[in-house]
């Protein structure tokens, strides 16, 4: 279903959630909305009439940003970790030797098979990232759980279309975002930050924000340089 409100055309998806969700989707800007399967047409209208003015603006940022063109994983192209940008040089292998990435200088170094493929190579770079993010998140939650006063979450690290992160309070997990391994460690510790909050009150309002504020209180400045920073090629997403 499509609903069209001052020439904003929102697509609809019933899922069984208990409150709605609009979501402004890269890369050409999309609106998309989860609704409750019992909301009405007319609530869903009005929900997106009083979001109006964000999802405007939220277009406009989107639409301006920067975006990786799709990779092709050869030497000689830029690729980023923790918010440097390095050359990768692909190094070929023998047959029975494992793959590796290694950060040498201004290199990221991949040791790859030559039969290994395109897509082969991108698989190898995500589980590189998800080990790190793996490495931070075990390192960090405690931390930061025992700071805010809340339990350690289950976690999962996948990529994700339209945020960096999500918090399932009932279930008392959070997922993030495989593309924060490319940006600076500050942003991962905002999401962290973010999330976690969640599990104490599920809304963006004035209780969230005040939250947000005592556990990391440049957190607008962080958020802004994080969404700055160029979004991935859009065809590698899981949700």
């Amino acid at each position: 279903m499509h609903i069209e409100i001052s020439g904003i055309v929102a697509q609809v998806i019933r899922k069984p959630i208990k409150h709605l969700r609009i979501a402004v989707c890269p890369p050409d800007a999309e609106v998309e909305v989860s609704a409750p399967m019992s909301m009405d047409e007319e609530a869903i209208r009005l929900a997106l009439i009083h979001r109006l003015p964000w999802i405007r603006s939220e277009q406009r940022e989107l639409l301006s940003q920067l975006r990786l063109t799709k990779r092709s994983f050869v030497s000689g192209e830029s690729h980023y970790f923790k918010g440097k940008r390095y050359l990768l040089k692909v190094i070929e292998i023998p047959t029975g030797q494992p793959h590796r990435i290694e950060l040498k200088g201004k290199y990221m170094e991949m040791y790859v098979y030559a039969s290994t493929t395109r897509d082969a190579r991108e698989n190898l770079q995500q589980e590189w990232y998800r080990d790190y993010l793996k490495g931070e998140l075990e390192r960090k939650l405690p931390v930061l759980t025992a700071k805010i006063g809340v339990p350690v979450p289950t976690y999962l690290i996948r990529k994700m279309r339209t945020r960096w992160g999500t918090c399932n309070k009932e279930s008392t997990n959070i997922q993030i975002n495989t593309d924060l391994a490319m940006k600076n460690p500050a942003g991962l510790e905002y999401v962290l930050i973010h999330e976690l909050c969640h599990l104490i009150e599920t809304d963006h309002n004035e209780t969230f924000i005040n939250l947000l504020k005592q556990h990391c209180p440049n957190w607008r400045h962080i958020r802004s340089s994080l969404n700055a920073e160029p979004l991935s090629y859009e065809e590698n997403w899981e949700d």
